[in-house]
């Protein structure tokens, strides 16, 4: 007898860590599954919008890439975000509504403000906080948002020199030039450096590129060969693909060179 009731006290607390409400098993997972989701959403609609910056399309094939998902998922995803209101299809394009745009922008903001407070306040190296900030940006709401921008002192360029979204959802256009746009001889001030591959970003990093530093170019080799620049007193020779990562700021020849 006794055994019984154990038997069946264990099944009710079993049962208990699975389907309790807010707490069990079953709404954890399933508040982990909507969490994916909507992250998924969301770095889908991050795609779109610097497609849109570029002045390109979405597609189906660039989203599947980007988000490394099968093409019968990314199906189910814009059919998703066309429900929601957040694109539309036209033909093979895909463009972000007026909705998408807003939700795009804050996630943009989030992530950018956030690597602004892992690099200054955190110290944390360059090439380390894209990819915390990209877990980040997920989970802050508007209100911490402006929490955090107005503790940062509301900054305009996260650390890689991207603009950072404003409250109202506007974005700085960068006149910037990429350093492959540069002639011999000519200097520039790095405005930006690409996040997209942390081991780039170190490698440029190590050679001095990142936002701020002043560059000149010495030469370029023949046949689209390698460049020969000067960063901080030191010459480097760099490819032109690993160049076109940097964008500068062209100086004047009577520009006072930066002594910091």
């Amino acid at each position: 007898m006794m055994q019984t009731i154990y038997w069946l006290i264990l099944g009710f607390v079993f049962l208990l860590l699975i389907f309790l409400p807010r707490v069990g098993l079953l709404a954890q997972y399933r508040k982990w599954r909507t969490a994916m989701e909507r992250e998924k959403v969301e770095d889908a609609l991050k795609h779109l919008l610097d497609r849109q910056s570029e002045g390109r399309f979405g597609s189906l094939e660039s989203l599947s890439g980007t988000l490394g998902m099968r093409p019968n998922r990314i199906i189910r995803l814009i059919q998703k975000m066309e429900a929601q209101g957040l694109v539309v299809s036209r033909g093979s394009q895909l463009q972000l509504t007026a909705a998408g745009e807003r939700w795009a922008i804050h996630i943009v903001r989030a992530h950018r403000l956030w690597e602004r407070y892992l690099a200054d306040e955190a110290r944390m190296p360059l090439n380390q906080i894209h990819r915390l900030a990209h877990r980040r940006e997920h989970t802050l709401s508007e209100q911490q948002l402006d929490e955090l921008d107005a503790a940062l002192g509301h900054p305009t360029r996260d650390p890689h020199g991207d603009p950072i979204p404003s409250r109202e959802g506007t974005i700085d256009e960068l006149a910037a030039v990429q350093l492959t746009e540069l002639l011999p001889g000519e200097r520039g001030r790095v405005a930006r450096v690409s996040d997209r591959d942390p081991q780039r970003l170190r490698y440029l990093g190590e050679l001095g590129l990142y936002p701020g530093a002043e560059v000149t170019l010495i030469e370029i080799l023949p046949f689209d060969g390698p460049m020969r620049l000067r960063v901080a007193g030191n010459e480097h020779m760099i490819s032109r693909p690993l160049a076109a990562a940097v964008s500068v700021d062209r100086l004047e020849p009577n520009d006072a060179p930066n002594e910091a």
